[in-house]
């Protein structure tokens, strides 16, 4: 089974993520060995928190492309940004500062994990209106946002990723993955996603959340969360072939 992983902090230097070339090549090794064939680098974007980082990230992706060239040919890549919301965003978003995921105009963002409701649809409200659609990442984080909301949020085209991390009792709490149960149980996730910082705490492998999806629901929804649904949203929408 080939993977599609629309959310990692594979490239060095720009973020919480990989910090030298060399983790960010292993972490990319690590990715293909698990089966990842379409890959989005989406480093975080927040002035305040990560400066400036424009520039390291398009370094590090151009030394990532060429060693995928090198070495993995079939491994598609792709670039945007993982979004921090805030009253700002919209300016971020109008200069082009912040990357939507590849030629798209689906944009992954973040929110505060106690943020409320009304601020989740706020912001979600205020991106739709310059044209962009929101993918909201790690959705199983927001403890205030309830599936009826979640659910009325999504009828305008907004999708929602949830991370392999919350299917794994061992390395995230109870309450994570009772969430990603809900959220699954009412059909509300698009996208199944490593979120990988690291080879350890957060590695980018889907393969046990893959495994439980199969067991849970069948092959083709699991399969449809961890490759198709990406696939329709990237290469479909970048013209690009199968």
């Amino acid at each position: 089974m080939s993977f599609s992983d629309i959310h990692t902090h594979i490239l060095y230097g720009t973020d919480d993520g990989a910090k030298t070339r060399e983790q960010m090549l292993k972490l990319l090794d690590t990715a293909y060995k698990n089966g990842v064939r379409l890959l989005c680098l989406t480093p975080h974007f927040h002035p305040g928190y990560f400066g400036d980082n424009r520039g390291a990230t398009l370094h590090a992706f151009e030394a990532l492309k060429k060693h995928c060239a090198e070495n993995y040919p079939d491994l598609t890549l792709f670039l945007g940004n993982e979004l921090f919301y805030t009253h700002d965003s919209i300016s971020w978003m109008k200069q082009g500062l912040c990357l939507p995921m590849g030629s798209t105009r689906y944009v992954l963002v973040e929110f505060a994990i106690d943020a409320s409701e009304d601020h989740i649809a706020e912001g979600i409200d205020r991106l739709l209106n310059i044209g962009y659609i929101p993918i909201i990442a790690h959705a199983e984080r927001y403890k205030r946002l309830s599936t009826g909301r979640l659910w009325a949020i999504k009828q305008n085209g907004v999708l929602v990723q949830v991370n392999d991390e919350a299917f794994r009792f061992r390395a995230f709490d109870f309450a994570l993955n009772k969430r990603v149960r809900a959220l699954l149980a009412e059909d509300l996730v698009d996208f199944v996603s490593s979120d990988c910082h690291d080879e350890h705490k957060r590695p980018p492998d889907m393969t046990e959340s893959y495994n439980y999806l199969v067991e849970k629901y069948g092959r083709e929804k699991a399969e449809r969360l961890c490759y198709g649904n990406a696939y329709k949203m990237l290469c479909r929408e970048n013209g690009a072939e199968e």
